[in-house]
């Protein structure tokens, strides 16, 4: 409903192959993922100088908190369970400019 087109991932290495083949405009970026998890996949994403916006999901609460999150020079965060209304709340801004 959106009108966007939508990649997923099944992993991290994933993700970051995908940032390799292709420029995306936004990044939704869970942290648990198997292979590798959303921090390292955000970070060689950041090493390969990709500015895609990147959002990052998570359940953990106290994760804006983090550390690891400051350092990775994300555009959102997105907390688990998502609900149609945070979804659109943090997405909007990025959409707009598509």
């Amino acid at each position: 409903s959106f009108g966007i087109d939508v990649v997923i991932a099944e992993n991290g290495r994933e993700a970051v192959e995908f940032t390799i083949q292709d420029h995306f405009d936004l990044i939704i970026m869970d942290i648990q993922m198997p292979i590798m998890d959303g921090f390292t996949a955000t970070e060689h994403i950041r090493k390969q100088a990709n500015r895609s916006n990147i959002v990052v999901l998570t359940a953990n609460v106290a994760a804006k908190e983090d550390s690891r999150f400051s350092l990775l020079e994300l555009d959102g965060f997105l907390l688990k369970p998502v609900d149609k209304k945070s979804l659109i709340f943090t997405l909007d801004p990025f959409l707009n400019d598509l």
